[in-house]
């Protein structure tokens, strides 16, 4: 079991205890051997925290079409199935406005939908967040997979965010004075 399965999963206790709506929008797990073919048709490197990840759930059923708020696991965004990860990943792929090396290493595994995204590099195992539109151009956020969900779940368990059965995410504005792993 990879270190960040637990942590999966004590995200997922936290909305079955709130009844929250993004519940009704996960879809089920898949199997290794689905996730390899899956990458490997698409010439997508992989990372173990990535089997974690969509093994746990094949992302939502689309991270588009309803409000931020029933889709968003936490302010970092909405977690999209592998087909929508990969139309991420070729926008990101596409990008000549900005120069990342070895951009074929970063695989997104989070977005608000549009050009923002959170990715995972491979090589290293760090979380990136990409956003264009506040010229935000791949800046390292958090160490790794791990790291990232224990600020999420800190952010839970002090109830910065919440999750609410009608109104979704909600985010306190203390969350936006919160520091990630690269801040000083």
């Amino acid at each position: 079991m990879n270190e960040i399965t637990p942590k999966l999963e004590r995200l997922e206790s936290i909305f079955i205890k709130t009844n929250a709506p993004v519940l009704q929008r996960f879809n089920p797990g898949l199997q290794d051997n689905e996730i390899s073919t899956f990458f490997s048709e698409n010439n997508i490197p992989t990372h173990p925290d990535l089997f974690s990840l969509y093994n746990w759930h094949n992302g939502l059923t689309s991270i588009y079409g309803t409000r931020a708020c029933f889709t968003d696991l936490s302010p970092l965004g909405s977690f999209p199935n592998l087909k929508e990860m990969l139309a991420l990943r070729n926008d990101f792929m596409s990008y000549d406005y900005f120069e990342v090396e070895n951009r074929d290493e970063y695989v997104p595994f989070l977005s608000g939908g549009e050009d923002d995204m959170h990715l995972l590099r491979v090589s290293t195992g760090q979380v990136y967040l990409s956003s264009p539109g506040i010229q935000i151009y791949c800046e390292p956020r958090f160490y790794s997979l791990s790291s990232m969900l224990d600020f999420i779940l800190n952010c839970y368990k002090r109830e910065i965010i919440k999750m609410h059965p009608i109104e979704g995410l909600i985010i306190e504005e203390s969350y936006w004075k919160l520091k990630n792993d690269y801040d000083d």
